[in-house]
């Protein structure tokens, strides 16, 4: 290790970057050091070094910076995103009953709420390396329905009687966010030579997603006999969840025309309500088909139902479902 090495790197080891400055300034002071050399030792010299130090650090640069540079680019990159702008063709379906000893009333059979109601429901997820992934959703569902009760039954200060004319009103609202997390590869041990396409991508992939989640749900009823008495009532709940997701991805890397990704996924899931009574659960499924790697179609279904939901006087014993049809964009 020659004197210079020495001066220079030992206290910037020791001490950090202040002294090292200091030894390179007594450094430079030393003789034959600051150019003042006799011309045949400093040309003796010149002929003995194998490279400029600055030629060297000028090849270096481009290297580190080109190591460098990704970096700050490493998160967004290893993120994709994928939004669903859909719509849902759900109707209701279950019962519903205000006070305690109040009477059950059927929303297909006695109140005619069981209309299918087109709604928007866009869907957001945001997926890490295949492992981690966020999933957002939300919509506001609202039917009516009207015509003559056939039976005798009272919500609240309402009553009605065989002959009654009626009209109700049903506002079910929504919002979800879950985690997934891409636990079980089951296609591990596929021959990865095999299943690899020409750009590197899987050609095959099916996963199992462990999922946590949790969904607000407020419910708002409405139940008039024409002339008399009309009663609202409410339910706000929210519900913690378990489930498990499993998605199949296929690329046929150019054996189908218009077909560069085809994914077929499926969940469950369920959990009870943190402020009140009742438990939720929710089913998803659906066939996306894109023709190009960003841009496809997704033909599904979706179910969203509370079970036994109570808060306060108000019972809320239903749910929706329904297809579900939405553009696919993923980037």
């Amino acid at each position: 290790m020659n004197t210079a090495f020495r001066i220079i790197f030992l206290p910037l080891f020791l001490f950090g970057v202040p002294a090292a400055h200091s030894a390179t300034t007594a450094l430079e002071s030393l003789p034959g050091l600051n150019g003042d050399l006799p011309a045949d030792r400093a040309m003796s010299n010149a002929e003995d070094a194998p490279l400029n130090l600055n030629a060297r650090t000028a090849e270096r640069a481009p290297d580190r910076a080109a190591a460098i540079e990704p970096t700050g680019f490493q998160l967004i990159d290893s993120l994709e995103f994928r939004f669903l702008p859909g719509v849902w063709l759900p109707r209701v379906k279950g019962n519903t009953r205000l006070n305690p000893g109040g009477d059950r009333i059927t929303y297909e059979d006695q109140l005619s709420l069981d209309d299918r109601e087109a709604t928007f429901l866009p869907e957001l997820s945001v997926r890490k390396d295949a492992m981690w992934e966020l999933r957002f959703q939300g919509y506001e569902f609202s039917t009516s329905g009207s015509g003559t009760f056939d039976d005798s039954r009272s919500f609240g200060q309402v009553t009605l009687n065989p002959g009654d004319t009626f009209r109700a009103e049903l506002d079910f609202t929504s919002f979800m966010a879950e985690l997934r997390i891409g636990t079980w590869n089951l296609l591990e041990a596929v021959d990865a030579e095999r299943n690899v396409t020409a750009d590197g991508r899987h050609k095959t992939d099916l996963r199992l997603w462990p999922t946590f989640g949790v969904r607000t749900a407020h419910v708002r009823q409405t139940i008039e006999r024409v002339g008399g008495e009309r009663e609202r009532a409410r339910g706000d709940w929210v519900f913690p969840y378990l489930g498990l997701h499993m998605q199949f991805d296929h690329r046929p890397d150019g054996a189908v025309p218009l077909l560069e990704l085809m994914t077929l996924e499926a969940g469950v899931a369920i959990g009870p309500s943190i402020n009140g009574n009742g438990y939720l659960w929710q089913v998803h499924a659906g066939l996306s088909w894109h023709v190009t790697d960003n841009l496809g179609i997704l033909f599904g279904y979706r179910l969203v139902e509370l079970e036994r939901a109570r808060d306060g006087d108000f019972k809320f014993d239903g749910g929706l479902q329904g297809v579900f049809v939405a553009g696919s964009l993923r980037f």
